[in-house]
């Protein structure tokens, strides 16, 4: 007999004989329990199957587990039977089990055999009974399978993520009203990799992903939970209620747990999970705009839960807003010590994505074909952006490539596109407008919902159409203390609501568009808007902007004029430039005068770099040369942007202010700084007495001015002025005069010079420049008196400057004494600091089967310092296959001590490029090492800016020296190291938690990685970078940033023949 005939033979007529009727016998293969607020279908023998449920007044009384006769009736059947019947609601309280020939009846609750049942009893347990007894029925129920746990998940997201994601039998036109659209969803693979990293290997439990708005942080994180091999779920900060606990409780409200509180809940789930080898992940996008008053203080309480349960929580934020959640008053908050780092950075699509979006937005929206690559177009690596330019494409049926990402029709499209997914349209227009009208009036990116509503007025009961916030016009969050706000989702989105909705700029007559624009231009979103305006404007809308800056009460102090000329100079043409140039400089010399000594000269400088940008046109000189004379007479000169107006003076050549120039450069009162940059702005200018000024500033007092002057020698140098200086050198007071009258006299074009220094030599205290004058001038007569000199002390001074003349004149009689000194006197040489000088001689003197034999002795070399001179050597050779060799020496760390310091020397090698081995080798010891000195010295001949990019994300965070000395990198890789690093680096720069050591770093770094959002991010944080630095430090910074973006765009306007492209 068979399990299926023992039921209906046996057990069924049994039952109803003690008084079961039919509607009490219930016959399932399958059961249900209760998931959050879904119930979940239990299918199949695997996951539990029940023969027949008895119950008695609508009340579970008793489940019947039935066997075939030839199974046994044991413990293991008897724990499953238990387990389902606890989990059933209400539960079941006893359980049956029986194969026909032996029968069992056991209490639920206890799990223990009955031989009599009290029919009086009472058979509901105690809450702490039922719910324990409910935990442990869920881990042995889910210990069969944890689909179970999993099915939960995917019904909880699903409903979470509704409002976010467009379902795929959608129309397309609904699809496009969600932020998350599958089928237009590019894969961010750096990004996933760091996510499965964080889920597999990590130790802290929280994540942070942060980037700038729509840079595709929501898409990420609602691609996550497919990509995830754990059960996850999903919530928006968008939508989250009071509190986060309780949503988690309220969902993970199983029938097991209807009484528990939010953390047994957490405990026991991770316990599950934990017992199966696997996660349980929380997802929470967009915290900065969640309500709650107390969120940091919550999302700090769950990352202590996290910590000490082994959840994984990852969470999204603007980069903007982050530091709010890491820092209060200046301590760090528990959420930062439970960070997972580096913070993963979301920034602009690699090409690859975005040529990924570009062939997933044809398809899905059916574009038209393109006839050139719009796939080169830098705009459309902005996700943002390419969802606008994208939807504007399809809804107007032209190719991608024919819309142009910056036009003010682009915008008015997506806006109209936008608002009329908003209900009513009209009301949603209201809510930009009313929005960019208090931002205007405050000079503020964003204001309180409750201003907001006060403007719109609007009651408490009325809500700003969520479709607004939705379709991506607005964003808003709250901060600490439960404030909320809003602010435009895109500045560009702002800047033309104001410009143009507001302003009316477009379609106002001119005396109203200059009165409109010199009103507004004094504040930040004011100044913002009317950049844009120009930038898309016709050449009557320019002419416009420009007077009204001239004119303007609001342009008084000159700031807005200097952001208007180093951002958008190129915008204008000469001749619109030339018309107002005389006002514009005359405002801005009144402004840098009042400047001079504000806030460490920051505004000067902006006011001198925006002059320097006039430069072809009438009147600059003249105003130039005033504010040298203005900063000669201050007592603040050091600080004033002087090389920023030398070296746009060297384009002039008037009379009148050459002569004004000259009499500053005559005036020892004047600072030595201030002269030495004039000695430049004069060096090519035609002036008389040029040589007796020159004999005049070799004698002076300053340093500075005669460092300056040396190169106007050659072109002045006769045999009569050469041998005037050697009397100079023969009377010199001092032994400074005497050196630099060397070093101008190793310029020297006479033939006979070399022979009037060697004569000199043993006469003279100066023997260390002479000899190096004498070698620059290739005097060889000279090659066996220095090597006697070197040979008598050569771990002097003299030694040393013996070794330099010896560099700078190669002979291969210099190899046999200099080897010498290699082999043994190597760590005295390095003491002297000597060594760089020695490896240069001999790498310049010796054959290659010299050097060869060198790379020979490196391998059997035991010390550090022998070692370091050898490798030094072996670079400065220049030679491919002793480059190999000094590289696989730095990765096996043969030079110990000194292997950082070799490595500052590895640009030396020359222009050509390294080859993918050198650099694979090189990229090991720059990580391995982790030298942000090491970094920017190597970076200095790297013109492969993707390739610096990706070592300055893994060497700077953790680097453990500091930035030394100016960042000499090719101009050429800048803009490439921008687009790569500009998101990253403003993330870093927001982020509170990041030690001073490190804060200083990226500061010195930023005006070359820097973009947009670092300088965004630099004004953002300044508070908590200045107590890592000072405001100081963080005002330069921005300074020296503000101008590299402003080179930057003038070049490529230049480079692109465009007008219509801003920074």
């Amino acid at each position: 007999m068979n399990e299926e005939t023992f039921k209906n033979a046996i057990v069924v007529p049994f039952l109803r004989s003690v008084g079961f009727d039919e509607s009490e016998l219930v016959f399932e293969s399958t059961f249900t329990i209760q998931l959050g607020r879904s119930r979940h279908t239990v299918t199949g023998k695997a996951h539990g199957r029940l023969d027949i449920l008895c119950k008695r007044d609508g009340n579970n009384l008793l489940i019947a587990e039935l066997k075939a006769p030839s199974e046994r009736v044991d413990t293991n059947a008897a724990r499953q039977a238990i387990s389902y019947a606890r989990l059933l609601e209400p539960m079941a309280p006893f359980v049956l089990i029986s194969n026909g020939h032996k029968s069992h009846l056991f209490n639920t609750l206890t799990s223990e055999q009955i031989e009599q049942v009290d029919r009086q009893g009472s058979y509901r347990p105690d809450i702490d009974t039922d719910l324990r007894l409910r935990y442990e029925a869920l881990l042995s129920f889910v210990g069969y399978s944890l689909d179970n746990l999993i099915a939960f998940s995917t019904i909880q997201r699903q409903r979470a993520m509704r409002p976010f994601e467009a379902a795929s039998g959608d129309a397309i036109r609904s699809q496009l009203t969600k932020k998350f659209i599958p089928a237009l969803s590019v894969e961010r693979t750096e990004a996933l990799e760091r996510v499965h990293h964080f889920v597999r290997e990590a130790r802290q439990p929280i994540l942070a992903c942060i980037g700038p708005s729509g840079c595709g942080k929501t898409v990420l994180a609602c691609q996550l939970p497919a990509a995830l091999p754990a059960p996850t779920l999903f919530y928006s900060g968008t939508l989250l209620g009071e509190s986060l606990l309780s949503e988690i409780a309220f969902d993970f409200n199983l029938t097991f747990s209807a009484q528990e509180s939010d953390i047994s809940i957490l405990r026991k789930v991770t316990a599950l999970t934990r017992a199966h080898q696997k996660h349980f992940i929380i997802i929470i996008d967009a915290i900065d705009e969640w309500r709650a008053n107390n969120k940091s203080t919550q999302l700090d309480r769950l990352s202590a839960v996290a910590a000490q349960l082994g959840l994984k929580v990852i969470l999204t934020c603007k980069d903007e807003h982050w530091p709010q959640f890491l820092t209060e008053r200046g301590i760090s908050r528990p959420l930062a010590e439970h960070l997972d780092v580096p913070i993963l950075q979301l920034g602009t699509f690699t090409q690859a994505e975005r040529s990924d979006a570009i062939s997933r937005a044809t398809a899905f929206l059916n574009l038209k074909p393109e006839n050139g690559r719009v796939t080169d177009n830098e705009a459309l690596r902005h996700p943002f952006t390419l969802r606008v330019v994208t939807e504007i494409a399809a809804n107007d049926g032209v190719p991608l490539g024919s819309v142009h990402s910056s036009s003010r029709l682009v915008l008015q499209r997506f806006l109209e596109l936008s608002l009329a997914k908003t209900s009513p349209p009209s009301l949603g227009q209201r809510v930009l407008v009313a929005l960019a009208h208090r931002l205007l009036s405050q000079s503020s990116f964003h204001c309180t919902i409750d201003v907001l509503r006060q403007d719109l007025g609007l009651t408490l009961l009325d809500d700003l159409p969520n479709e607004i916030f939705l379709s991506g016009l607005l964003l808003r969050h709250a901060d600490n203390s439960g404030i909320e706000y809003v602010t435009f989702y895109h500045s560009h989105i702002r800047d033309y609501v104001i410009a143009i909705m507001i302003g009316r700029l477009s379609t106002s007559e001119s005396s109203a568009r200059k009165r409109w624009i010199s009103i507004h231009s004094g504040s930040s979103p004011g100044i913002d808007a009317v950049l844009y305006f120009a930038a898309t404007g016709t050449q009557d809308e320019q002419r416009d902007t420009l007077e009204a800056f001239a004119e303007g009460e609001a342009t008084r102090d000159g700031e807005a004029i200097a952001r208007l000329l180093s951002w958008g100079v190129g915008i204008f043409s000469r001749d619109i430039l030339e018309g107002v140039a005389d006002r514009l400089l005359s405002r801005l010399f009144a402004a840098f005068e009042r400047a001079a000594h504000d806030d460490g000269g920051v505004r000067a400088h902006r006011i001198v770099d925006a002059i320097c940008r006039l430069v072809s046109i009438d009147g600059a000189e003249r105003t130039l040369v005033a504010m040298v004379e203005l900063i000669a007479r201050s007592a603040n000169s050091v600080g004033l942007g002087m090389h920023q107006v030398a070296d746009a003076l060297v384009a002039f050549d008037s009379p009148e202010c050459t002569a004004r120039l000259v009499t500053i450069l005559r005036d020892p009162k004047v600072d030595g700084y201030v002269r030495r940059y004039v000695a430049t702005a004069v060096e090519r200018r035609t002036f008389e007495g040029r040589t007796e000024l020159f004999l005049g500033l070799v004698m002076d007092a300053d340093p500075n001015v005669l460092s300056w002057i040396r190169s106007w020698y050659p072109a002045l140098e006769t045999s009569s002025l050469r041998d005037r200086l050697l009397e100079i050198h023969d009377t010199a007071k001092t032994s400074y005069v005497a050196k630099e009258v060397c070093k101008l006299l190793a310029l020297s074009r006479l033939q006979d010079t070399g022979h009037a220094l060697f004569v000199r030599l043993d006469l003279s205290k100066n023997q260390g420049w002479l000899c190096r004058a004498i070698a620059e001038l290739d005097y060889r007569p000279a090659t066996q008196r220095l090597i006697s000199l070197l040979r008598n002390d050569p771990f002097s001074n003299l030694g040393g400057d013996v070794m330099i003349a010896m560099s700078e004149m190669p002979s291969v009689e210099f190899v046999s004494p200099l080897i010498d000194l290699v082999t043994t006197g190597a760590k005295r040489l390095l003491d002297a600091r000597s060594n760089y000088w020695l490896a240069q001689a001999l790498a310049n003197s010796a054959t290659k089967e010299h050097l060869h034999d060198l790379a020979k002795y490196l391998h059997t070399a035991e010390d550090d310092d022998l070692s370091y001179c050898l490798g030094l050597t072996m670079l400065f050779a220049n030679d491919e296959h002793l480059l190999d060799t000094v590289l696989e020496a730095l990765v096996d760390d043969k030079f110990g001590k000194h292997g950082d310091a070799l490595l500052a020397w590895l640009p030396v090698v020359g222009q050509r490029s390294l080859s993918e081995r050198q650099l694979q080798l090189l990229e090991r010891r720059l990580r391995m090492r982790k030298s942000v000195m090491a970094l920017i010295v190597v970076g200095t001949r790297m013109n492969d800016g993707i390739w610096l990019a990706k070592l300055v994300r893994e060497v700077l965070p953790s680097a453990t020296d500091d930035v030394k000395g100016e960042i000499g990198w090719n101009q050429d890789v800048r803009p490439k190291l921008r687009a790569e690093l500009d998101d990253w680096a403003a993330s870093r720069l927001l982020d509170a938690s990041s030690s001073d050591a490190s804060v200083r770093r990226l500061l010195e770094l930023i005006p070359w990685i820097g973009g947009r959002r670092s300088l965004e991010a630099l004004r953002i944080a300044d508070v908590h970078l200045a107590r890592a630095t000072s405001h100081e430090w963080v005002a330069r910074t921005e300074h020296a940033l503000y101008r590299a973006l402003a080179d930057d765009e003038r070049q490529s306007l230049v480079h692109s023949d465009s007008r219509n492209r801003i920074a």
